[in-house]
């Protein structure tokens, strides 16, 4: 009996090269899978090598940057399996049951998205979001955008990842509502892909935005009678760390873009604070992860 191919979703800008040993990968797969690439605005050739090398793929092109989470929600739109896997596009399947495996890890109905393995191979060895051993399920908090899977149409309940993030962040935004919707993101116990971040990235880019969404995080999310004081703790954080990096600057930027976004109608129309309850719980699976899912309170 054939099965039905799984969705597989990349988002890609500037990376040609390593797009195809990405795709390369996936297609040698031990299940039949349906390749997406979402390409956020490339200009070296990303198309031509699609048009040339994957043929028949479904690829999309944006004419400008509109940044990985809108990326995400149109590739989730277009799959057609009840599970997509979202990867970046320098993270390599190196292991052909991968995919197997993390279906395998949808073993109870509470949970609504995988957390993928993933060795961030040009800085360590030591394996990101991965499951202790596979005799227990193990709770997170969060994925990382890099590797997951989520059930399709949970995800487009929920309306995705929101755009406005635009970098970084959306994760736990998205992770958030998926646990006030009743469900849970499991670390998994497929083996690790290969996740080809440099190491020691700097850039402006991720200092402003991780902290503007940091900003952002709390003012979605958070109940009123932990706003202040969580906003207050984490621009703390922030500049502290920013002092410490050296990029006060640039993570000061982001704050103060972060606080401004909290007085603008667009953000404040998005405003919808979790019960208190969920983002107690939100924090004791970020504090405990991996957490057995036996132990949850």
């Amino acid at each position: 009996m054939e099965h039905q191919p799984i969705s597989v979703v990349f988002v890609t800008h500037n990376r040609k090269e390593l797009l195809h040993q990405a795709i390369t990968a996936i297609k040698n797969q031990s299940v039949p899978v349906e390749v997406i690439v979402m390409d956020d605005a490339s200009t070296d050739d990303t198309e031509e090598m699609m048009r040339t090398d994957f043929p028949g793929h479904i690829y999309a092109r944006s004419a400008v940057s509109l940044g990985p989470s809108h990326q995400r929600n149109e590739g989730a739109k277009r799959a057609s399996s009840d599970i997509i896997i979202f990867l970046d596009d320098d993270t390599i399947a190196i292991d052909k049951f991968m995919i197997r495996d993390t279906l395998r890890d949808f073993n109870q109905p509470a949970i609504g998205a995988i957390a993928i393995p993933f060795i961030n191979i040009l800085q360590d060895n030591d394996i990101q979001k991965g499951a202790p051993d596979s005799d227990e399920v193990y709770l997170l908090h969060s994925f990382i955008g890099a590797a997951f899977a989520v059930k399709r149409d949970l995800f487009l309940a929920l309306g995705g990842f929101r755009p406005q993030y635009f970098y970084m962040g959306e994760e736990g935004d998205f992770s958030i509502r998926l646990l006030e919707a009743g469900y849970y993101i499991k670390a998994g116990t497929a083996a690790p892909a290969h996740h080809y971040q440099p190491p020691n990235r700097v850039s402006y880019r991720a200092d402003f935005f991780g902290r503007r969404n940091d900003i952002f995080f709390l003012y979605l999310n958070s109940p009123r009678q932990y706003l202040l004081l969580t906003l207050i703790s984490t621009i703390i954080k922030g500049l502290l760390w920013g002092i410490k990096e050296g990029r006060l600057k640039n993570m000061g930027a982001g704050i103060a873009a972060g606080l401004m976004a909290m007085f603008k109608a667009e953000f404040k129309n998005l405003k919808k604070p979790v019960k208190n309850s969920i983002f107690l719980k939100f924090h004791y699976l970020k504090k405990r992860e991996p957490l057995p899912f036996s132990q949850l309170i």
